[in-house]
């Protein structure tokens, strides 16, 4: 529940006036998606077995997907998905 009210709070403090080019609707779809993304992060629940919900998960590969979570590059989430096909 708090999840939900974190994102609704978040939401309405966001501009979306003059919402009127394609660059401005992108920055505001992604501020939505990091909006989502830190709600959960702040409330999902840590696995008390696990400390991923993966087992072959390792470190660095929270490490790069931080970094393709910063950046959006698409050089950077090929190098993602490298290295969790080489972690498996």
């Amino acid at each position: 529940m708090e999840f939900i009210k974190d994102i609704i709070s978040n939401f309405k403090s966001l501009d979306m006036t003059n919402i009127d080019d394609s660059k401005k609707f992108e920055r505001l779809v992604n501020q939505l998606g990091l909006i989502v993304e830190q709600s959960w992060s702040k409330n999902a629940k840590k696995s008390k077995i696990f400390k991923y919900s993966k087992q072959w998960w390792s470190e660095s590969c929270s490490q790069v997907l931080d970094t393709y979570r910063t950046t959006r590059s698409h050089e950077n989430w090929k190098f993602f998905k490298m290295t969790v096909k080489n972690t498996k």
